[in-house]
């Protein structure tokens, strides 16, 4: 008698654990960026959020960048319940990158039409320069000066909202990356 019972406990557990996730449906805030250019040997933080808007939750399966030189946070989660949003942190090298860079983030799970996301950017990377100083140079050793100087606590912690560090195109065009 105990070996039926432990065979139907055995069938038991084994076929109630299996549940299947549905499709769902997703949307990145400001999907496609430009962002301004850089100096080469800077890293650019890029973070990218994730809403789900689905019923389903949203598994990410795998993320592949376009390039070895971006580099996802080990912590991001890779489960987003249905109506809530994740923060995807990424760091792009720009130290073997010279000229217009353009790349993609490619983030794969139960998504639908496709299952994937395309997350794309691109800047101008540009030499330092040797003698004088490059107007990007210039431009970033005046907003660290006044950001230091000016800022107030509250902007260092939460920083300024309009003040993205990169553009979209216009409300015309497709700035963003629904499924729905």
């Amino acid at each position: 008698m105990k070996p039926f019972v432990m065979f139907i406990i055995c069938m038991l557990c084994f076929f109630s654990c299996t549940k299947k996730v549905g499709p769902t449906t997703v949307q990145v805030e400001d999907s496609i960026r430009h962002y301004y250019p850089l100096v080469l040997g800077d890293n650019l933080d890029v973070v990218y959020k994730v809403t789900n808007t689905g019923v389903s939750p949203l598994v990410i399966t795998d993320i592949q960048p376009s390039c070895g030189c971006i580099i996802g946070d080990n912590k991001n989660e890779r489960i987003i319940l249905p109506r809530r949003s994740q923060y995807l942190h990424f760091v792009f090298y720009t130290g073997k990158n010279i000229g217009y860079v353009h790349h993609t983030i490619r983030i794969f799970g139960n998504v639908i039409p496709q299952g994937m996301i395309a997350l794309i950017f691109d800047l101008n990377v540009v030499p330092p320069s040797e003698n004088t100083p490059d107007y990007e140079e210039i431009y970033k050793e005046k907003a660290e000066s006044e950001r230091s100087i000016s800022s107030s606590i509250k902007e260092k912690v939460d920083g300024n909202g309009s003040e993205k560090g990169y553009y979209v195109h216009s409300v015309d065009e497709s700035d963003s990356f629904s499924t729905n």
